[in-house]
């Protein structure tokens, strides 16, 4: 009776996809981002923000479905009173596996966390400063979100290095949203898709211009020095990290 019933489990494990007949689970599909509100930046500043990110085809020649609109109106320079970001086009969204991005895994569920939102930018800044680069991080963390919610802002372009810093909202909420199967995670950011949270770390022809150990991880890819699969850039410190730990 006992070989007839183990005969009988290992039977129904290769119908039902078990251990006898293993597969590899599909990706998660991607779920998506919304939001708005006020946060108060690092320089003691008020901005207004409007984000969404997702996985879905943007359409019109957009490369993903999304939005930023977003306005310090505490920045100033001798040609402008305030810095505003309008985007332009979607090039990557991002599970983080940590509130601080410095790890990125493939989700065990949504909607829940932080994402990364990157894209590129016009600016009301004057040549070369108008064309930017931008990388936006978003925890939904409770409802309402003022008080609980977070963002977080970096734009790279031209001469322009900008970042409002991570910061609670002083009003209004983010909200992410069931999946809708309409694609799958971006991954990890890279200098190429998201250069405003993973800046190249110098110029390069071949992996021995950069360095590959284990405390940077670089390799060379498209001219430039960029995290090697499975580390992901942090700063701080400024380097490569692997499962959110960084070399000395």
């Amino acid at each position: 009776m006992r070989t007839i019933i183990g005969l009988l489990g290992v039977a129904a494990l290769v119908l039902t996809g078990g251990p006898a007949g293993a597969q590899a689970p599909p990706p998660t599909p991607c779920d998506f981002v919304t939001g708005g509100g006020t946060i108060t930046t690092d320089s003691n500043t008020r901005a207004n923000f409007g984000v969404g990110g997702s996985c879905k085809a943007g359409g019109d020649g957009h490369t993903l479905w999304g939005h930023l609109e977003y306005i310090d109106k505490g920045f100033s320079t001798d040609t402008v009173d305030k810095l505003n970001v309008h985007w332009t086009d979607i090039t990557g969204y991002f599970f983080c596996g940590l509130p601080d991005c410095s790890i990125f895994v493939d989700p065990p569920g949504q909607p829940t966390g932080t994402r990364l939102i990157c894209g590129t930018a016009r600016t009301n800044l004057p040549s070369p400063d108008n064309n930017v680069n931008w990388a936006v991080k978003v925890s939904d963390n409770a409802e309402a979100g003022k008080g609980h919610d977070t963002f977080m802002i970096k734009v790279a372009g031209g001469s322009l290095t900008y970042t409002s810093g991570d910061h609670t909202l002083t009003g209004g909420n983010i909200q992410l949203h069931q999946p809708n199967g309409s694609g799958f995670f971006s991954g990890a950011p890279t200098p190429l898709n998201c250069p405003a949270f993973v800046p190249p770390t110098s110029t390069c022809t071949t992996d021995a211009d950069c360095d590959p150990s284990l405390t940077t991880g670089e390799i060379c890819v498209a001219g430039a020095c960029m995290c090697q699969p499975g580390f992901v850039f942090v700063d701080p410190p400024g380097r490569c990290c692997q499962l959110g730990i960084c070399g000395d």
